[in-house]
């Protein structure tokens, strides 16, 4: 039976790879570790030292717990086991039918969130809901992508994200979604493609380019935008919930308060999962979540990381070699 082909990655071939997949590849040879790459379109990477050889793709690694991540998929279940764990979560429910998400919204109170209850792409997440009409169309298209729909409470404050290495708080961002303000002139498609073509946006940097998907379609549905809207002068548009669309991510690794660490620590344990991503609503992220209404929103088996490796501002945190040291020592 032949064997899988790989072949060593050359430092020539940095450039082809994204932020967080280049820190990890060059984490790996400061410790002396070869990288080997088996599929030419995809950063699925085997990293040798010595006889021990590790799998690495997109923040997933051979040796973790494969029935953790299978659980992280599923929303419902994650707010369940986590709710087990006093952990503090959005109120909600998993519905199939419209009717029934309308009554379930109404059970809640306005606002709310609806999304798929089974994905981690951020896709078809409409935030902010207000009323009836705008939580059907929501429904219709988050239908799209799962036959199972999550509404929740939706609640105010700001998100964050808490990177979890080894069971050990790591590292903690807070993101600003991407924005575009009115000038009463422009259309939104137009003023997008002008702050698209600011020079510190691309594939190598953190502020990636905002597009017009189904996730920046969803904000401007709850909005009551298209792309044709033109903005009024000063009118700030929102276009993505997190920073990972176009957006900022701000380091607040040292400003996150003891207990929130504590309990991203909690969850990693109890899924015996070694890197994770906690997501966070909270109006003050130094504040207990206990204490100001704050949540776990979500956890992300396969986080990504450039945003505490290379943050928007802030400092700057060593993700990539403490993976790397998790994986080999």
């Amino acid at each position: 039976m032949p064997e899988l082909k790989r072949k060593l990655v050359k430092k020539s071939e940095l450039s082809r790879f994204g932020a967080s997949t280049k820190a990890i590849v060059e984490a790996a040879w400061k410790k002396g570790i070869e990288v080997f790459y088996i599929h030419p379109k995809k950063s699925i990477f085997i990293l040798k030292r010595d006889n021990v050889e590790k799998w690495y793709y997109k923040s997933r690694m051979s040796d973790d717990n494969r029935v953790g991540a299978l659980i992280t998929k599923d929303k419902q279940l994650t707010k369940e086991l986590l709710a087990a764990m006093d952990v503090p979560t959005a109120l909600g429910a998993v519905v199939q039918e419209e009717k029934t998400l309308l009554k379930e919204a109404q059970l809640l109170g306005y606002p709310v969130v609806v999304k798929p209850a089974d994905s981690q792409d951020g896709k078809a997440v409409f935030v902010n809901i207000c009323d009836d009409k705008t939580l059907r169309k929501s429904f219709l298209i988050a239908n799209q992508y799962s036959e199972n729909i999550m509404v929740e409470k939706f609640l105010p404050g700001r998100y964050y994200r808490f990177l979890v290495i080894n069971k050990k708080f790591f590292a903690a961002a807070e993101a600003r979604g991407a924005t575009v303000v009115g000038n009463g002139k422009n259309t939104l498609a137009e003023l997008i493609e002008t702050e698209n073509n600011k020079t510190d946006k691309g594939k190598n940097s953190t502020r990636k380019k905002i597009v017009l998907n189904d996730k920046a379609k969803s904000f401007l549905l709850t909005q009551k935008l298209t792309t044709q809207s033109i903005p009024p002068q000063g009118q700030e548009i929102t276009l993505s919930f997190s920073g990972a669309d176009g957006g900022k991510w701000t380091d607040v690794t040292d400003r996150a308060h003891p207990d929130n660490k504590k309990i991203s620590e909690k969850i990693a344990t109890t899924l015996n999962m070694r890197l994770i991503g906690v997501d966070i609503m909270s109006p003050n992220i130094s504040k207990p979540l206990s204490e100001n209404g704050g949540a776990v929103i979500e956890v992300n088996s396969a986080p990504t990381f450039d945003i505490h490796q290379q943050p928007t501002a802030g400092k700057p945190r060593p993700v990539a070699a403490a993976i790397i040291k998790m994986l080999f020592e």
